[in-house]
This record gives C-alpha cells, sequence and structure tokens, in this order.
C-alpha cells in the first residue's frame, strides 16, 4: 500500500510565492540588481525572475533604477525594493523607557521617539506604548501602509503564546502582551525578545548576513543572546533561552546584580555597571547615558575606552564556555558599548586566548552596525521576516512569529 504520509506536493501558487521571496532577500542584501545577476544569485530562470519582478513592480515592491550602460549590448536596468511601499509599526520596552518606532522594509528605522515609563505596570506601559506609536504612524505614515506592529522585550518572551512570561526589570510576570496591543486595531502583532529580533535582523540584512550559524549578543541594561544553528533561532519552552545576565564570573563587582549577588556578568558588563565605572573614574557624572559616553569615547577618552575593553574581556570570559558548546561560526556583538573603539578587538582577542589550548579556532566577531536604533529593528524585524517569506501578503490578521 502507498504511504500515505508524504508531504504535500508543491503548488504553483507555492513556487510563486518561494521565487518572490527568493528575489526579494537576494535584493535585501544589494541596493540594486539586474534581472540577469537576480537570476545568478536566486539559480531561478530568466523567464521566471522577467514574470516574478513583474508581478512585484506591479504590486509596488520593486522599481526601476537608472539604466546601467555597458560598451556592448542593451542597457541593464537594476530593480530595487520599493522600501517606502510599506512599513512596520515597533514598540520596544526596555528597563528604563519605552520606544517606539517605524521600520521601512530595508531594516532602516524612519523614525523613533523614546519615553520613560510614566508607570510600569503591564497595564499602564501597555497603554503608553499603544498611544506613542498611533501618535507616530498618524503623523509619519499611512496607516494602511502598516504591515504590521513588531515589539520586542528585554525579558523572556513566549513567541507562540504571545506572552512576556518574565521581564525582572518591570516586574512583570505572564503579560499576555499580544492580546493587549490587539487594542491597536487589526495591524497583525509579532513578539519577540530583543536579542533574537536582532539576530533576525543581522541575519536578514546585517553582518550575518549568508551564515546560519551565529550567536548574538545583546550587551545593554539587561545581557543576552540568541543562538542560531542551520538558520533557526533557538527560542527554548517558554522562550526561556539566551539569558546571560548570571553567568558567573571570578571576583566581585562594586555594583550588585539583579539577583543580589556581586559575581555575575550582569556586575561586570551591563549598561549600569558600565556607567557607574564611568561615574566612579570621574570621566562622567551621575545620571550619564550611554550614549553620552559613546561620545566622550569618539572624542577620544581613553577613560572610557579601557573601561570598555575591560567589560569586553570580561564577556569573552564568561561566554567562552557557551562557544565551546555551540562552536558557533561568527559571534556578532551587538549594544551601544560595543561600539566603542577597541571593544570588538579586546572581545576577540580574550575568545583566541581561551580556545588557543583546545586546537579549535575561535569564531570571527562582528559588530552589528544597527546603533542606537537597533532595539527599533529588533522589533521589526519578525514583522519583516513574515513579510518576505510571502510577498505578496499584506493581510491584517492576528499573527505571531514561527
Amino acid at each position: 500500500m502507498a504511504s500515505t504520509n508524504r508531504p504535500p506536493m508543491a503548488t504553483s501558487v507555492d513556487l510563486g510565492i518561494a521565487n518572490a521571496e527568493a528575489v526579494m532577500r537576494a535584493l535585501l542584501g544589494e541596493p540594486s540588481l539586474p534581472r540577469a545577476l537576480l537570476a545568478e544569485r536566486t539559480g531561478l530562470t530568466r523567464g521566471t525572475i522577467t514574470r516574478v519582478t513583474t508581478k512585484l513592480a506591479e504590486a509596488g515592491l520593486l522599481r526601476e533604477g537608472d539604466p546601467i550602460r555597458t560598451s556592448v549590448g542593451r542597457p541593464m536596468i537594476p530593480l530595487e525594493i520599493t522600501e517606502d511601499a510599506l512599513f512596520a509599526a515597533t514598540i520596544h520596552f526596555g528597563a528604563a523607557e519605552i520606544r517606539v518606532g517605524i521600520v521601512d522594509l530595508r531594516g532602516r528605522v524612519v523614525v523613533e521617539e523614546t519615553e520613560a515609563y510614566a508607570d510600569t505596570s503591564p497595564d499602564a506601559a501597555i497603554s503608553q506604548a499603544c498611544h506613542g506609536v498611533q501618535q507616530l504612524v498618524q503623523a509619519h505614515v499611512d496607516a494602511r501602509r502598516v504591515l504590521g506592529l513588531g515589539v520586542a522585550v528585554n525579558g523572556i518572551v513566549d513567541t507562540h503564546e504571545g506572552t512576556v512570561v518574565g521581564f525582572p526589570s518591570l516586574s512583570w510576570s505572564n503579560v499576555p502582551i499580544v492580546d493587549r496591543l490587539s487594542q491597536l486595531g487589526d495591524w497583525p502583532v509579532s513578539l519577540e525578545q530583543t536579542v533574537r529580533g536582532l539576530a533576525i535582523a543581522d541575519g536578514m540584512f546585517g553582518v550575518a548576513r549568508g551564515c546560519d550559524d551565529y550567536l548574538q549578543i545583546w550587551v545593554g541594561n539587561v545581557l543576552s543572546a540568541a543562538i542560531v544553528s542551520e538558520g533557526r533561532i533557538r527560542r527554548g519552552p517558554q522562550g526561556a533561552a539566551g539569558i546571560i545576565n548570571h553567568l558567573r564570573l571570578d571576583g566581585e563587582a562594586q555594583v550588585a546584580c539583579v539577583c543580589g549577588r556581586r559575581d555575575c556578568l550582569w556586575s561586570f558588563a551591563s549598561d549600569a555597571a558600565i556607567l557607574s565605572r564611568a561615574v566612579d573614574s570621574g570621566v562622567a557624572s551621575a545620571g550619564a547615558s550611554m550614549q553620552q559616553l559613546l561620545s566622550l569615547a569618539d572624542g577620544g577618552s581613553e577613560v572610557v575606552r579601557r573601561i570598555s575593553q575591560d567589560v569586553a574581556r570580561h564577556l569573552a570570559e564568561a561566554v567562552l564556555p557557551i562557544t565551546d558548546v555551540i562552536n558557533p561560526q561568527r559571534i556578532v556583538l551587538a549594544g551601544l558599548v560595543t561600539e566603542v573603539p577597541g571593544f570588538g578587538d579586546a572581545f576577540a582577542e580574550r575568545l583566541r586566548d581561551g580556545r588557543r589550548s583546545s586546537g579549535i579556532d575561535a569564531p570571527a566577531v562582528l559588530l552589528s552596525r544597527f546603533g542606537d536604533g537597533a532595539v527599533s529593528i529588533a522589533a521589526a524585524a519578525a514583522v519583516l521576516d513574515l513579510f518576505y517569506r510571502n510577498p505578496f501578503t499584506h493581510g491584517r490578521r492576528h499573527a505571531l512569529h514561527n
């Protein structure tokens, strides 16, 4: 008897969607490409490329650039993504502030605004965020061009259930955030943990593009990591994979971790620990921000650079066991402190030292290039990933990232 467990055969509609995804993702990595090069990059025939790009152009998702004239033959017409055709609205719930934004199809921040929490209780914070993103959309884009709402949280996030399982910074526990955000209307809502959103973004259009095996690390008010293996992100039960605040280090720091200990990675490498050291050193005053420290480093402050490089070495020391276990091809570092000159080099050097005795090469170390807009891009990533999976569908139904 023939097996009844065969997967369903791909239909022409399925193939059309897959081809459209291949074309759009190929263009994500380039400013523009002519059809002939698109065929080479995607492995599709030129006839298929013509059909797919025609449909995408008719949908307003692609446009033609200026002709490229060569010494022989007809000019080549490059195609590019119409980045302002559609947008993702975004909300990021951080430890100290809410950030709302609008991000285009290339993952670039169009506009964003930051507010301190008026009240950190879930209902109040969500209401504040809803009001902020509605105002931003009304002021800057046609709401009908919003693909969906991307939400990122620096805590334990269950994307499938649409729940913030735990966010100690705000004392949140089991908050059904997606259901509550549905009051915004008919936008699909995609929820993700911040570092996992960044990993999706860096894989789509950032420094990890083309790599299916990497470890993404976020250094901020919360320390976290995303493991990407064979192109898939590890989330774990209830989305708890990736929190690295409490990795242990030798010695004690001046700043106590949120758990009360002084030997946690958080006490050495969090934004709070970095700012405390900068204040103690006299290079910054109480109440200084990480943006101000970054400006001091860019201005040549050796004190800030020494602090950041020490943080980089502590971070590398803490994550060495993780790299031994999963052996990633690359490590991508994100967060404002990682942009201080010398941070990446100090991290990579300590990593190489730790790996030398094993005889195994250390993974390449890359710096994420999203800058201060990283959290808005992280929030948008799940929305954009869903869009690029099927560019022809801009549905208004409720959706979660899978």
